[in-house]
């Protein structure tokens, strides 16, 4: 930027803190300014998610979802990891014991029970009694 833009946005857009005068560069030696810009992350004026990051753009802006959300910056889901899920928008929780979710898992019934292991998915699974097994991840009795 250069010296005294502050004075330039004061004369193009008043006293208003949600304009901003953008500097585009220079034409012939002199400061060009581009016409008051309203920055909707500043008003509110905006639809990024709560969990994302508002950039202001000449005309426009733009959302980016925070670091551990996915998304378009309109809607930023939590990222978990495997073996996890996300509890609500910000918390993520391992699944119950013996079971196990894909990345990015957003509610338990995405725990599902372990190979050789039986149970309702969501829920804590037991291992297969004595001369049973279950060869396959999820819901569904030993056999």
């Amino acid at each position: 930027m250069f010296s005294g833009a502050s004075s330039f946005n004061v004369a193009l857009c008043g006293w208003d803190t949600t304009k901003v005068s953008t500097f585009t560069g220079f034409l012939d030696g002199t400061p060009k300014l581009s016409l008051c810009d309203t920055n909707e992350c500043i008003s509110g004026a905006h639809s990024c998610d709560a969990n994302a990051y508002c950039n202001n753009t000449d005309g426009d802006f733009a959302c980016d979802c925070n670091a551990g959300y996915n998304g378009d910056g309109a809607i930023c889901d939590l990222v978990c990891e495997a073996g996890k899920y996300a509890a609500n928008a910000s918390v993520c929780v391992a699944c119950p014991a013996n079971t196990h979710s894909l990345f990015f898992s957003d509610k338990i019934t995405d725990c599902i029970c372990n190979i050789g292991f039986e149970g309702v998915d969501g829920a804590a699974c037991r291992g297969c009694g004595t001369g049973f097994y279950k060869g396959m991840n999820g819901s569904g009795a030993c056999l």
